[in-house]
């Protein structure tokens, strides 16, 4: 497993805060972000393309959904672990 992500200098997190402050950016880049257990099982169920999918493992397991997601985000490309 790839280290977790914890600092917010790291570029990806640096993105991800771009996306979330800029309208404009998102609209440029054609990205938008996602939060929370549900939309991100809407999104993969619908074959939707993720680019960058943070996770923070401790805080799915506390939820049966959350576990659920867990296994189907672990091994993905492009999904980080990330601390709060």
């Amino acid at each position: 497993m790839i280290d977790p992500i914890t600092s917010p200098s790291n570029p990806r997190i640096k993105q991800l805060r771009s996306l979330l402050a800029n309208r404009k950016e998102r609209r440029r880049e054609r990205l938008f972000v996602i939060e929370g257990v549900r939309l991100v099982e809407e999104a993969l169920e619908t074959g939707a393309t993720l680019s960058l999918l943070l996770y923070d493992p401790d805080q799915l397991q506390t939820t049966e959904r959350g576990s659920q997601l867990l296994e189907r985000i672990h091994e993905r490309r492009g999904a980080f672990v990330a601390t709060p």
